[in-house]
């Protein structure tokens, strides 16, 4: 019986098959691990620009408010130089919070963006009569707070649930 020897090439090339099967599956492996590490980065780096966002609006918008609630409107409106100079500080911090708002508009959930939107129109530079500008925008800043809040609470939860 002179016949090819399977036996003997099947023995001799299982162990070189087996190794290169485990050397192709480690390297798999050791890829979707790398992906998923990358992919948990970029998470964990979004939430953090996202809060920072956040952060910036309520800061700017509080400082903002104060400011609003402290001008006093009977000498802006005789425009006396002090007065003035209040406006201006309120142009230039209603400048550093729009700022703000256009990144939470770029990166903040929808609901953020809704309360953001009603900011804006709150602290328009034309509003030079407002009085309750300040009031309101306290109000609105504290509806922002709650929808923050209500975000970080059930990023918790679906963090807890991974």
């Amino acid at each position: 019986m002179s016949g090819f020897p399977w036996i003997t090439l099947i023995t001799a090339t299982a162990p070189v098959v087996a190794a290169l099967g485990a050397v192709g599956l480690r390297e798999r492996y050791t890829t979707l691990r790398e992906q998923a590490s990358a992919k948990s980065a970029l998470v964990t780096a979004r939430r953090h620009a996202i809060q920072e966002a956040y952060v910036g609006v309520i800061k700017s918008g509080r400082a903002l408010a104060a400011d609003y609630r402290n001008i006093d409107w009977e000498r802006l409106a005789r425009h006396t130089n002090d007065a003035n100079d209040a406006w201006d500080r309120i142009l230039e911090l209603t400048r550093e919070f729009h700022g703000a708002i256009a990144l939470v508009e770029l990166i903040g959930s929808h609901q953020a963006q809704a309360v953001t939107a009603k900011m804006v129109r709150t602290t328009n530079p034309d509003n030079r009569t407002g009085q309750d500008t300040g009031a309101r925008l306290q109000e609105e800043i504290s509806g922002f707070v709650a929808v923050v809040r209500n975000e970080n609470e059930a990023d918790q939860l679906s963090v807890s649930d991974d």
